[in-house]
């Protein structure tokens, strides 16, 4: 009995592993672009929904602003995906300071850079997502860049929430491209 058991439990622990491991090299277009939709959607709800006013707002003074956060995420999306495209970023480093910018110009940005992801995506041959370039010091997949880029802004939307939750906003409801 135990051994079946044990046999069960390393059956699947395996299988999770595999499918945790191959994941990058399985994400093809569709499931790329369905990813960064859900992101690009709800990074828009969230920035949003914080009044202009608290655009400046830091937690602390060692972190990022609100708006810092957002441009922040413009940038890293620009930069990945021209990566992936084999293009230098279309937006100049400077773009993405936050001093002098409302929040419009801010959000505008931001959207400028997800809509930049998925066209990139949408440009892409599903063969050529599967495909590696280098990336750092090593040769990545495409795909693999994509969903570390993904990583990338869900790990900032995390501090968004805290940055909403802080000022008294309720976040949008937690939602996720992976579970379509």
């Amino acid at each position: 009995m135990i051994n079946k058991k044990m046999s069960t439990i390393l059956t699947v622990t395996s299988l999770f592993v595999l499918v945790l491991c191959t994941t990058p090299l399985m994400a093809g277009k569709d499931f790329l672009k369905n990813n960064w939709q859900s992101v690009s959607e709800y990074y828009m709800e969230a920035a949003n929904l914080m009044p202009e006013e608290h655009f400046g707002f830091k937690p602390t003074k060692e972190i990022f602003s609100y708006a810092e956060q957002l441009l922040h995420v413009a940038g890293g999306n620009f930069f990945f995906a021209a990566k992936v495209k084999g293009d230098k970023p279309p937006k100049p480093e400077d773009a993405f300071k936050a001093e002098g910018k409302s929040k419009k110009e801010v959000v505008a940005l931001l959207k400028e850079s997800f809509d930049y992801v998925i066209n990139v995506i949408d440009q892409l041959p599903e063969e050529k997502i599967k495909s590696k370039i280098e990336f750092g010091k090593k040769q990545m997949p495409i795909s693999q860049i994509l969903l570390f880029a993904s990583e990338h802004a869900i790990h900032h939307r995390g501090q968004m929430i805290i940055y909403l939750r802080l000022k008294g906003i309720t976040p949008p409801k937690y939602r996720s491209g992976f579970l379509q």
